[in-house]
């Protein structure tokens, strides 16, 4: 390994080292992309906030899906952080598992993964192409998120069939930096991604091959710092793009075949306490 090390050029750049490295194993994956959106939000609500978004109850485990949640099946136990007006928005959020809040004023508040309801997630963009209302292919996030504004009447109905409800906690953070991932340390724009813990290990580091959505290509050294609901297996990682419009953009059409060389720790290992 150290003959191979040495023989990356003076000057390389991180990416040429890590190629000359020796990798544990090189996966093909399929490669999208998660973002931290930013909300309107209200401490109190009114006519217009009016969606609650929650912290997590005192007991952890189990709890009602989606629709009894959002019926009121936790009030009391589940504290109410904020009210925003953007319900799919909303539920965006809890797919993206943190974000930012914009109250009156221009102040804003970090928020960040607190726990789930312990309910299986559904994909519903799956749910629009088995129903053929959008093609595999047309099924990106603006494209979910457009076939949720133009049909209200079917909005709430669809996003309660994926039963996963997330809550959320107050960060105290410097803007410039990333809410923590799985891994208990920030997240970095293009740098992180999130994979299925059970077969990368949390912490391994990979050389990035893909294309972004505008079709320039992307190779980049990633940390497995995160794990999602819906990254399963050793062929799916999502890439962390930030907050903002610009990441929200890339990140809802990111959804390109790309290739990760793994350097150790590569594989999850599971311990005995």
């Amino acid at each position: 390994m150290a003959a191979r090390l040495a023989a990356a050029p003076p000057g390389a750049s991180a990416e040429e080292t890590l190629g000359a490295l020796p990798a544990t194993r090189t996966e093909a994956v399929l490669v999208t992309g998660y973002y931290e959106p930013l909300l309107a939000a209200r401490e109190q609500p009114d006519a217009r906030f009016r969606f609650p978004i929650l912290g997590a109850p005192p007991r952890a485990g189990r709890h009602p899906p989606r629709a009894a949640i959002e019926a009121g099946a936790l009030a009391g136990r589940a504290p109410i952080l904020f009210f925003t007006d953007d319900e799919i928005g909303l539920f965006f959020l809890h797919i993206q598992g943190s974000g930012r809040l914009v109250l009156p004023g221009g102040r804003r508040i970090r928020l960040g993964y607190a726990g789930t309801n312990g309910r299986r997630y559904t994909a519903i963009g799956r749910i629009l192409v088995e129903r053929r209302e959008l093609s595999l292919d047309e099924a990106t996030a603006p494209a979910i998120r457009a076939w949720l504004e133009g049909h209200p009447a079917e909005a709430r109905a669809l996003m309660q069939r994926n039963e996963r409800f997330v809550f959320f906690r107050k960060l105290d953070l410097p803007e410039a930096e990333g809410p923590p991932g799985a891994l208990g340390v920030p997240l970095v724009s293009g740098r992180s991604v999130a994979v299925d813990s059970a077969v990368v290990a949390l912490g391994s580091v990979g050389l990035l091959d893909t294309t972004l959505p505008s079709g320039e290509p992307l190779r980049r050294v990633v940390v497995a710092m995160d794990r999602g609901a819906a990254i399963r297996g050793p062929a799916r990682i999502d890439l962390f793009l930030g907050p903002g419009t610009a990441a929200a953009e890339i990140a809802g059409l990111l959804r390109s075949p790309g290739q990760v060389r793994w350097f150790a720790p590569s594989r999850a290992r599971r311990t005995t306490p």
